[in-house]
C-alpha cells in the first residue's frame, strides 16, 4: 500500500512537470554560425582573405517584421562582420537557418569603403517599423565594441521606404548629444497613420541619456535623469558558463503604451540593469524645455521583483500587455496595463521560458546550452509576437564564445498570455 502511494505521487508530480513545460513560442529559426548571402564563392573569400568576414562573429540583436521580411540587425561587435543590416524570408518554412541578405544591398552594408563611408552604414544596433511602411535602423557608429572599440562616424538613424527600398533620410546626431563612451542601443518610433511626419524617436544611450528626435523638424536634442542610470544591486550576471560578471548598463527597454485622451502616449522604460520601471508623458518628451528641466514629469510605476532584469520591452497595441525579455529568469515576461493593476511583482507573469532552463537555475556550469539571453520581443500588425534569443553574455564574456548560437521565436499574444496574470481568461 505504501509502495503505491509513492507510485501515485510520482505520477502526478510528472504530469504537473510535463503541463508547465508546455511551449507557447514556437522556434522559427535558428543559427548556430550566421552566414551571408554573396554574389559568388569567390566573393565569399576575397571577403574572408580581406579581414572583412570572420565565421563566429556575428550575433544578432534586434528584429523587426514587414510583409514577408523579417529584418535583422547584426551590430559589427566584433571584426569580421560582411553586413550589419539584413533581412530573411518569414514564409521560408524550408529554411530553418537561412542565409542573411543584405539591406538594401551588400554596397550599402560595406563602411570600410573608404569612397562611401559618410553614406553607409556602420553598425546597425536596434531596427524598428513604423506605421508608414519606414524600416528605422540604429547605428551606434562604433565597430569593434568589444575587441578594439573604433569610433568610426557619429551615431545615425537610417530610415528606408520599404516600399522601393530606398533610403529615405540619414540622421547623425550633434556633438553634445553624445560622448565616445556612449552605448548607444535601442530606438523607439511614435507615430501614426496618416500623419507620419510628425513621427518622435526616441533613443537610449544606456550610459544616461535619451535623444529625442522630430522627424518634422529634422532636429534632436539629449535628455538626462536618474532614472537612465543602472541599479548596481543587480549587475552581476552570469554567463552559460558560469562566469560571473558586473554589467553596468543603463537605459535599454523602452517600449510606448496605447494613446491617452489627449492622443499623446507614455513611454515606459526602464535601465538593463535594474527591476524598476519609469515612465514620462511623450508630450513632455516632445517638448526640449520640458524634457530637460521638468525632472518630476518622470514617474517611478515599480518594480518586477528579483532576477526580473529586461533587455526590451513592447506594449501590444490590441491587449495592452506589456511584454519584455527576462535575462536572468530566461523567459519572456508581460504585464498588462489594462487591469489597473500596480506595477509589482505578482502583477507580472512569466509567459515562456527559453530552451528548457530552470529559471532558477540560471548561469550555472550545466545549464550552458540552455542560458538562452531574450535579447528583443516585438509585435507585428498581425499581432505576432516576435521574440531573439543570442546568449549575448558569452558572446561578450566567454573566450570562446563565438558560434553561441542565435534563435527566433514567435506566437500570438492572445494564446500566448493565457494562464498569466496578463490575460482576461
Amino acid at each position: 500500500m505504501q509502495g503505491s502511494t509513492w507510485v501515485i505521487v510520482l505520477i502526478v508530480f510528472c504530469r504537473q512537470h510535463s503541463t508547465n513545460a508546455v511551449r507557447k513560442l514556437e522556434e522559427r529559426f535558428s543559427w548556430r554560425t550566421i552566414h551571408y548571402d554573396f554574389d559568388s564563392p569567390e566573393e565569399v573569400d576575397a571577403k574572408k582573405d580581406g579581414g572583412y568576414y570572420i565565421y563566429g562573429n556575428s550575433i544578432i540583436t534586434s528584429l523587426a517584421r514587414y510583409g514577408d521580411k523579417l529584418f535583422l540587425a547584426t551590430p559589427r561587435l566584433k571584426p569580421g562582420v560582411p553586413s550589419t543590416l539584413n533581412y530573411i524570408h518569414v514564409d521560408d518554412s524550408d529554411a530553418r537557418t537561412p542565409i542573411l541578405k543584405p539591406y538594401p544591398s551588400l554596397e550599402a552594408n560595406e563602411y570600410y569603403n573608404i569612397t562611401a563611408k559618410v553614406k553607409t552604414m556602420v553598425s546597425i544596433i536596434n531596427v524598428k517599423v513604423d506605421n508608414c511602411n519606414r524600416l528605422w535602423a540604429l547605428d551606434t557608429g562604433v565597430v569593434d565594441e568589444l575587441t578594439s572599440r573604433k569610433v568610426e562616424k557619429p551615431p545615425a538613424i537610417f530610415v528606408y521606404r520599404m516600399s522601393d527600398d530606398t533610403l529615405q533620410r540619414k540622421y547623425s546626431f550633434k556633438d553634445e548629444e553624445y560622448s565616445q563612451t556612449s552605448k548607444i542601443r535601442t530606438i523607439v518610433v511614435d507615430d501614426t497613420v496618416g500623419n507620419c511626419e510628425k513621427a518622435y524617436a526616441y533613443i537610449a544611450d544606456s550610459t544616461g541619456g535619451l535623444i529625442v528626435y522630430s522627424w518634422e523638424s529634422n532636429q534632436s536634442f539629449r535628455v538626462e535623469h536618474n532614472y537612465f542610470h543602472f541599479d548596481p544591486l543587480w549587475g552581476n550576471l552570469k554567463t552559460g558558463r558560469g562566469t560571473l560578471r558586473q554589467v553596468s548598463d543603463g537605459l535599454q527597454g523602452m517600449a510606448l503604451s496605447l494613446p491617452r485622451r489627449n492622443g499623446y502616449r507614455e513611454l515606459l522604460f526602464h535601465p538593463l540593469i535594474s527591476i524598476n520601471e519609469f515612465s514620462v508623458p511623450t508630450q513632455v518628451l516632445q517638448n526640449k524645455s520640458l524634457a530637460q528641466q521638468n525632472i518630476t514629469a518622470f514617474f517611478h510605476l515599480g518594480e518586477r521583483g528579483p532576477g526580473m532584469q529586461s533587455s526590451a520591452s513592447y506594449m501590444d497595441e490590441e491587449s495592452g500587455v506589456l511584454l519584455y525579455t527576462a535575462i536572468v529568469k530566461n523567459s519572456l515576461a508581460c504585464w498588462s496595463s489594462f487591469w489597473g493593476d500596480e506595477y509589482q511583482p505578482k502583477t507580472q507573469g512569466i509567459v515562456d521560458t527559453f530552451e528548457g532552463v530552470n529559471p532558477t537555475n540560471q548561469g550555472t556550469l550545466d545549464t550552458f546550452e540552455e542560458a538562452a539571453y531574450p535579447a528583443d520581443v516585438t509585435v507585428d500588425i498581425n499581432g505576432t509576437v516576435w521574440v531573439l534569443t543570442n546568449k549575448l553574455l558569452d558572446f561578450m564574456f566567454e573566450k570562446n564564445g563565438n558560434n553561441i548560437g542565435c534563435h527566433i521565436y514567435s506566437g500570438t499574444v492572445r494564446h500566448i498570455i493565457r494562464g498569466t496574470p496578463c490575460s482576461e481568461d
